[in-house]
């Protein structure tokens, strides 16, 4: 909480809490690996700070005049109050168009971090028209329900990642879910840019059905997982790869 806030200020400036939240976010990149028809596909997913503006809805608050900062900077511009809540909600279409927005974004890394249904993006069989471009959408499975939808960046030299977030808001009337391909997750992970040091969100053993329940799993704890205790990086997967990358042998620990 910043000094002078009370916590009824802090809990409406949402704005601030988006900014806090993307900021941190672009510190990491998440690896979502998903199944289908045999086959493993990896989501890299990772955060910008000039996609922010964006995704906070700026473009709709163009009846009120914002400081004019390159979209680079807009998150520490918001963060040391030289954008604020007040002048954003005073926009026209604040409420229909961007607090949605605000509030997914407040939400998003425990969106990514919990439960969530991962779909193929298929625009074309929704029973209404809609004009977002993405290739994955997630939906939360704690409500109130948002969704986030994924789009594969241009590729660019080395790039890590290649997807990034293109919209996210909270459900307001249509379900984005509606006639959507669904993709079953097998494995989760969070990315520490700078140290690589990962952490396993959630994962699925699938020989035997056992799910390691969502939560913090670092590198080199063991892992109990349908009765076997495995270290985390070198376990043994059903699939034709090791689920984990591990380059070595798998490595039984227990059972």
């Amino acid at each position: 909480m910043r000094e002078g806030e009370n916590v009824q200020d802090e809990h409406q400036d949402i704005l601030y809490r988006a900014a806090e939240v993307w900021k941190e976010l672009t510190e990491y990149h998440y690896v979502f690996t998903y199944g289908y028809k045999g086959e493993l596909h990896e989501i890299k997913l990772t955060f910008s700070p000039e996609d922010f503006p964006h995704l906070a809805g700026f473009h709709y608050l163009k009846d009120i005049a914002l400081p004019r900062y390159s979209p680079r900077k807009t998150v520490d511009m918001i963060l040391s109050d030289k954008i604020t809540y007040d002048k954003v909600k005073k926009g026209t279409l604040y409420q229909e168009y961007v607090k949605p927005r605000l509030l997914a974004l407040v939400r998003l890394k425990e969106i990514l971090e919990q439960e969530f249904d991962l779909f193929s993006y298929m625009p074309q069989f929704y029973p209404f028209v809609t004009k977002i471009k993405a290739d994955y959408l997630i939906s939360s499975q704690i409500e109130p329900t948002a969704f986030v939808f994924i789009i594969r960046e241009s590729p660019s030299g080395n790039a890590v990642c290649d997807f990034l977030c293109c919209s996210a808001f909270e459900e307001s009337g249509r379900d984005y879910r509606a006639n959507q391909r669904s993709r079953t997750l097998l494995k989760k992970e969070r990315v520490h840019i700078e140290t690589q040091d990962t952490v396993v969100l959630y994962a699925v053993d699938g020989k035997s059905g056992a799910i390691l329940e969502p939560g913090f799993h670092p590198v080199g704890v063991h892992i109990e997982a349908a009765g076997k205790q495995f270290v985390h990086g070198e376990p043994h997967f059903y699939i034709k790869r090791c689920l984990f990358g591990c380059p070595k042998p798998c490595h039984k620990t227990g059972g």
